[in-house]
């Protein structure tokens, strides 16, 4: 019975490990409406002048995105309205997405 206890415990565990480590790597999206102020192809960097971003809570403001693909950038250019999605890793906000409205 002592051993059948033990055993539960450490599944039990292991189970709350395996659910800390895929809501850690759950990766929540956010989406908005910009205007494109700059591209900068050798850093796959877009400046962009982007309305509220609801899901962050984020006012209005200019801002540059890294870009997960510089072919990204290849689709858009300066004054373009653009839809978005981006992610955040660490500190940086990544676009994973991004299409002119033309």
């Amino acid at each position: 019975m002592f051993v059948l206890i033990i055993l539960s415990g450490v599944l039990a565990m292991q189970l709350a490990d395996i659910a800390i480590a895929a809501q850690e790597e759950m990766v929540v999206s956010h989406e908005g409406i910009a205007t494109v102020k700059a591209i900068d192809m050798n850093q796959g960097i877009v400046k962009l002048a982007h309305g509220p971003i609801a899901s962050l809570k984020w006012p209005s403001m200019t801002m540059n995105f890294k870009v997960k693909d510089r072919a990204l950038l290849q689709e858009i250019k300066v004054d373009n309205v653009v839809t978005f999605t981006f992610i955040q890793s660490g500190s940086d906000y990544i676009v994973t997405r991004i299409q002119s409205s033309k």
